[in-house]
């Protein structure tokens, strides 16, 4: 449960001159020249997914995306080279970056059926997922992406094309919208809102087809990459045909816009998918807004900013998030309604579950409309809870017992325990992970005060 204080004070003649030029400053969201990479593979088993090896570039506020795309043929009757058709058991591939895992922003995906559209007549599959990174979790140097929790392909005329690229001024992002379309060498997402011209629209294409992407009027296109593939004879498109990957952007506009992409040809494709977001740039501080800051206090953050004027504020809610794109309302503090002197809030967010913790507040009117403050980033001092090593693991994984664990779970991503160990008497255990299936596993150490969770990736 959060604390509030509210006090008040006496603005100076200084602070109205901060706040005109605060409010004449903006950051407009831009690509970073040069930061996109890319890696490809054809063909099954371990070929048919590639490796990206990356260097984060420099830039202020920065965020990096991963962008994963594959065709997939499906064999038998249940489509069974992939399951529900992606991946393991159904559920999107994680991504590591540096063995920091990347968030997943969203999915898209485009099936060709025999029969029935249902997920197990599917006969080919085209999919599109991307996963986000902002600054406070962006590491240093060369890293490797690594996925997990996916099958590799299964069929020599499987593709697969890793792309990576990075945005600096950047305080979020949202998703728009995604489409689809079978047989065609153009696709287009209409009326995407900007909001500002500080934001960036950002689409993304995936094609069933090794052919030349372009993008659409007024956009940017970032890359354009293909990958050929004549080893396999599946499907009425025969399966030569390889895949495309494509991203574009605009900025500098609040007109409605229409992301679209256009191809050469269409003669051996079978699908394409795109999708849409916003890039958010950092909110320029509204004058009525002084300053928002945070201090760590332990596993407690404590939030503070100071208004100038309220006019109409009903509240403000405070939202933090574990990554800074999902967000929850953890509490909310009432407003001063109309004010000419210095507001000062504070909130304690107590117990933070989180290790690097982002928060805004929303600013609520009194008839609903609503305003963001920037976001900021705290990194919490939560206790290590034990170290486990090598992370990610192939065969073993040995684990410093911390004093009073008693026990050791393994649970796998749907929660069920697939390996126990008791830890009585030890100050380190080596566990034999090598039957475990390729994916995310958490391992959970339990004693009389409690329990503490480490994440485990498995190679």
């Amino acid at each position: 449960m959060g604390n509030v204080d509210v006090k008040w004070g006496m603005r100076s003649a200084l602070t109205y001159l901060l706040i005109f030029l605060n409010g004449a400053l903006s950051a407009q969201v831009s690509y970073i020249p040069g930061s996109h990479s890319t890696a490809a593979a054809v063909g099954s088993g371990a070929p048919g997914l590639p490796t990206l090896n990356y260097t984060p570039l420099a830039g202020t506020d920065r965020l990096l995306l991963f962008v994963l795309s594959y065709e997939r043929d499906h064999s038998g009757a249940k489509g069974s080279n992939w399951a529900d058709p992606g991946s393991v058991g159904g559920a999107d591939p994680t991504v590591d970056f540096g063995g920091v895992s990347m968030t997943k922003v969203r999915a898209a995906r485009y099936y060709q059926y025999q029969g029935p559209q249902a997920v197990g007549n599917a006969t080919m599959t085209i999919e599109v997922i991307v996963y986000g990174m902002l600054e406070a979790d962006i590491p240093v140097g060369l890293n490797t992406f690594t996925v997990s929790g996916i099958n590799n392909p299964g069929h020599s005329g499987d593709e697969a094309v890793m792309s990576a690229m990075m945005f600096e001024n950047v305080m979020g992002m949202t998703y728009l919208g995604s489409t689809g379309c079978e047989d065609c060498n153009a696709i287009s997402l209409t009326g995407l809102d900007p909001m500002a011209t500080t934001n960036m629209i950002y689409s993304v294409v995936g094609a069933g087809s090794d052919r030349d992407i372009s993008s659409g009027a007024g956009h940017s296109l970032i890359a354009s990459t293909k990958v050929a593939n004549a080893g396999g004879a599946f499907g009425k498109k025969n399966e030569n045909d390889g895949m495309a990957l494509g991203a574009q952007y605009v900025a500098g506009t609040t007109a409605l816009q229409t992301a679209a992409f256009s191809m050469t040809g269409a003669a051996d494709m079978f699908g394409n998918v795109e999708m849409a977001f916003r890039i958010i740039a950092p909110v320029v501080l509204p004058v009525e807004f002084l300053s928002f800051d945070g201090a760590n206090e332990g596993s407690d953050n404590r939030l503070q900013w100071v208004t100038a004027t309220e006019v109409n504020n009903d509240r403000y809610e405070i939202e933090r998030s574990s990554n800074g794109f999902h967000w929850l309302t953890i509490g909310e503090v009432e407003g001063q309604g109309n004010a000419l002197v210095e507001s000062y809030y504070e909130y304690l967010d107590e117990d933070a579950k989180c290790n690097n913790c982002y928060y805004r507040l929303k600013q609520v009117d009194y008839d609903g409309e609503f305003e963001y403050s920037p976001v900021i980033v705290l990194q919490t001092n939560r206790e290590t809870s034990f170290e486990m090593y090598p992370n990610p693991a192939v065969n073993f994984v040995n684990i410093d017992v911390p004093q009073g664990a008693v026990s050791a779970r393994v649970f796998d991503a749907a929660g069920m325990v697939v390996l126990s160990l008791s830890l009585e008497e030890q100050t380190q255990v080596q566990v034999d992970v090598a039957a475990l299936a390729r994916g995310q596993y958490f391992v959970v150490l339990s004693g009389a005060s409690g329990a503490v969770t480490e994440r485990l990736i498995k190679l």
